[in-house]
């Protein structure tokens, strides 16, 4: 069974004295946070065994048929590129645009038919989960003038939206899709420019909660 930190146990005891000095009152309080952490630890295995298994079921539909593997052995650009993180929470399945889109437009490239085709799978086995699709446009200059960024923000919103509506077409859920430009003039990291993530959010009942063990 979980139980409380030590680090936890020993600020409390700091608090409210020694174990066998506390009051009926700090007992109460010792296992009602005893309770949220284990509340909170159960909803963390939930949200986690759904990811691994949603990680799998991602990895099982982008990975190359038999016959695919033999054609693109010793060519990688055959081979779909992607990576899976978890970030505040959510699953990110992330592509290269280079594969998803055709270059400077806001259409779907013949892999990326692909992709989507093999991604509507996965969506079918989680059809109440909430998904956004965001997507960056590569910035090569650094130094554009409002305007410029506009446009490259309108083709980020352009490109997302029309992923959004291709799964639409394959049967998703509509009201379980949205989309988003992620392009930003402060974009940091260009490993992250052109790219288009599909960002899995948890269900209620996977969200991780935490009491704020420092709240007096």
């Amino acid at each position: 069974m979980h139980r409380l930190p030590a680090a936890k146990t020993m600020r409390f005891n700091r608090r409210h004295g020694r174990t066998g000095r506390r009051s009926a009152t700090h007992r109460a309080e010792y296992d009602t946070l005893e309770q949220q952490y284990q509340k909170a630890t159960a909803w963390r295995a939930r949200w986690e065994e759904a990811f691994v298994k949603l990680s799998k079921a991602v990895s099982i539909a982008l990975a190359p048929e038999e016959n695919e593997d033999e054609e693109s052995d010793g060519n990688m650009e055959n081979v779909i590129r992607y990576t899976i993180d978890v970030l505040n929470g959510s699953l990110h399945v992330t592509f290269k645009n280079e594969q998803l889109l055709k270059k400077g437009k806001a259409e779907l490239s013949p892999m990326g038919l692909d992709i989507v085709e093999r991604m509507t799978e996965v969506i079918e086995r989680v059809p109440d989960r909430k998904i956004t699709i965001g997507s960056r446009t590569t910035v090569r200059n650094e130094n554009l003038n409002h305007a410029q960024w506009f446009q490259v923000r309108e083709l980020s919103a352009k490109r997302a939206l029309m992923v959004m509506a291709m799964f639409e077409k394959k049967g998703i859920n509509p009201t379980n899709l949205a989309a988003a430009s992620l392009s930003n003039r402060l974009e940091e990291d260009p490993l992250e420019q052109g790219t288009t993530v599909l960002i899995f959010q948890p269900m209620p009942g996977e969200i991780p909660r935490f009491p704020e063990w420092n709240k007096q």
